[in-house]
């Protein structure tokens, strides 16, 4: 039910960016921002085992998300001057988010991780709020037409090779490039 929940706010959270004329990489960071809130919820809920699960699937998901964001949206828009303070602090934003995830996973009692899940819960909010409504424009108004389809792909793309890299090392977190061969 877990996974299957999460995709199902995705997916509405992505038709909703849709729908306010956001296609392409947009649309897709939508998508995870709701499929990560989502599991987070239910990580706050979950009873023990069940919370493992659902920490190892943000784990992966937050940081898979992050690392390709990071490298193309980011990347992107840092290229144009007048945006790299701001991306520069979304990076920052990353890694306070990491360094959050981190304490959750590695919480000795469940009230110490519920509170941490809390504050990563609130800390990634702000963030997406942020991102959604300031970075995305910025980024409509600041590259050039047709940039969020390529970008897309290549999102979509780094995701997945970030998302087996992290899969294949359990607990790794995978800071840095993720594509040395470029």
């Amino acid at each position: 039910m877990s996974q299957r929940t999460a995709q199902v706010h995705g997916v509405a959270k992505q038709a909703a960016t849709i729908l306010k004329g956001r296609a392409g990489i947009y649309a897709t960071l939508a998508k995870d921002h709701g499929e990560v809130a989502s599991l987070l919820k239910q990580a706050i809920d979950a009873r023990s085992e069940k919370r493992e699960q659902l920490l190892e699937k943000i784990r992966v998901e937050l940081l898979s998300h992050s690392r390709a964001e990071e490298e193309t949206l980011y990347t992107a828009l840092a290229e144009q001057t007048h945006a790299s303070a701001d991306t520069s602090r979304r990076f920052e934003e990353h890694e306070t988010i990491e360094e959050l995830l981190r304490e959750a996973m590695t919480a000795s009692t469940r009230g110490t991780q519920t509170g941490a899940l809390t504050a990563l819960q609130v800390a990634i909010e702000s963030h997406v709020v942020e991102e959604e409504n300031e970075l995305f424009p910025q980024a409509i108004d600041t590259l050039p037409s047709g940039h969020e389809t390529r970008l897309n792909e290549r999102f979509k793309e780094l995701k997945d090779r970030q998302k087996s890299i992290l899969e294949s090392d359990g607990a790794g977190w995978a800071r840095g490039s993720i594509d040395s061969s470029l």
